[in-house]
């Protein structure tokens, strides 16, 4: 049966803004008794085909023991196209095309329009994802397919008009062989890049997607710490883009090059920082909640946030009222921020086990060999097999910015 999003819980593409607090003409007149606050609708959750949201489970060609990622399908049954692709880019070494790149490196100005010739190229007018039409050769990039096999180009997705990848629960990843210098491993076919850790951050190579958001302005210290997300003004944390558990990882990369001259650097540089309420903190942190750019029309982006797998799964009805209440709502005034750092936090969202779970326990049992991409302790990148009963096996970790689980390297 093809499971279908239950009318009720449509959420359409663009939600601007959560709603902001409305206060009475006379700001007391809050009646005595007011009964009990509402509560979200929610699908049936006793009916099989509404009772969880579907998936999209994206596979390594060479490893089909397991999905290499997992996504909810949070928009209206289907899974946003440049999300799952910008995902895979970058477990697969950041293997994105060039002329999906900004040439502008100025924090202050704003590049042309959006093309995204190649990618747009590859669309066939389909409502859903569909294969390609009259597809004859190979294309020279990476790539979704319905099919593990490379030579089946038939099977190529194309990308939507809606954006919306929907109707397809199993795709793969395809990156040709010496495609932006990846060698392929006889066995294992590409490597991929086990955790954020390991990532290198792609300087120079922004995507068009990020660099389309609106231009980064000043940064202005408020009086008052704004939740961006339900813009309440009551228990409102400090959320870092990249965790201060990623220290290491930012002065490797050598973010501070990113922040503005002349604005405090290093990981708790408030170009790094916004605010956020503390439940939606903890999903924030948990890479349930996903800052993603979205085109919103006359070649505008913006910011917006998408859910995704929860790390529980033992109540469905946790991710509906996650989707219904955030899914696609519009970040409030994060402009200060570089688009370098928000990429990076979509990065960061990838790397963890609800997204990832191919290294996961349940999978790896089949396979014991995994050929990655790691860094040397002197920044270099290397690719090489590892054993998965190695106590140094680099993994992703659980799910909260302040528990990497990544093994130590051996001194």
């Amino acid at each position: 049966m093809d499971p279908t999003f239950p009318d009720a819980m449509a959420i359409p593409f663009n939600r601007g803004h959560m709603p902001a607090l409305t206060l009475p003409d006379d700001a007391m007149a809050i009646p005595d008794m007011r009964g009990p606050m509402p509560v979200p609708t929610l699908p049936d959750l006793n009916d099989p085909d509404t009772c969880a949201p579907d998936r999209l489970m994206v596979y390594h060609p060479k490893l089909p023991y397991g999905p290499m990622l997992d996504f909810a399908c949070a928009d209206n049954g289907g899974v946003n196209y440049d999300l799952v692709y910008y995902a895979c880019c970058i477990v697969a070494g950041n293997c994105w095309e060039d002329n999906e790149v900004s040439t502008s490196q100025d924090h202050g100005s704003r590049p042309g329009p959006t093309t995204r010739s190649a990618s747009r190229a590859r669309q066939n007018n389909s409502p859903t994802a569909t294969r390609a039409q009259g597809t004859t050769t190979t294309p020279g990039r990476a790539y979704l397919s319905i099919s593990k096999d490379p030579d089946d180009q038939s099977s190529i997705i194309n990308v939507p008009d809606n954006g919306v990848i929907k109707g397809i629960w199993r795709v793969y990843f395809h990156v040709p062989e010496n495609f932006r210098g990846i060698r392929h491993h006889p066995e294992f076919g590409y490597p991929i890049t086990p955790n954020f850790e390991n990532w290198v951050f792609p300087h120079g190579r922004l995507p068009k997607l990020w660099a389309d958001l609106p231009p980064c302005r000043p940064y202005i210290p408020s009086r008052f710490l704004r939740c961006h997300l339900s813009r309440c003004l009551h228990s409102v944390d400090v959320a870092r883009m990249i965790p201060t558990s990623c220290k290491d990882w930012w002065d490797m990369n050598r973010m501070d090059s990113l922040i503005p001259p002349g604005d405090p650097a290093g990981i708790d540089s408030p170009r790094n920082v916004h605010g956020l309420r503390a439940d939606i903190h903890g999903l924030f942190d948990q890479s349930t909640l996903v800052p993603f750019p979205k085109p919103v029309g006359d070649g505008e982006t913006q910011l917006f946030a998408c859910v995704q797998m929860h790390p529980s799964e033992n109540n469905p009805g946790i991710l509906w009222d996650l989707i219904i209440t955030f899914h696609n709502h519009l970040y409030y005034h994060v402009d200060w921020i570089p688009h370098e750092i928000l990429f990076a936090r979509f990065a960061w969202s990838i790397f963890c086990t609800a997204h990832m779970p191919i290294l996961e326990k349940h999978y790896y049992a089949a396979r014991r060999v995994f050929y990655l991409s790691t860094r040397t302790d002197s920044g270099e990148t290397e690719q090489k097999e590892w054993d998965r009963s190695d106590p140094n096996f680099p993994c992703a970790r659980t799910g909260h910015s302040s528990t990497p689980w990544t093994a130590k390297r051996k001194k």
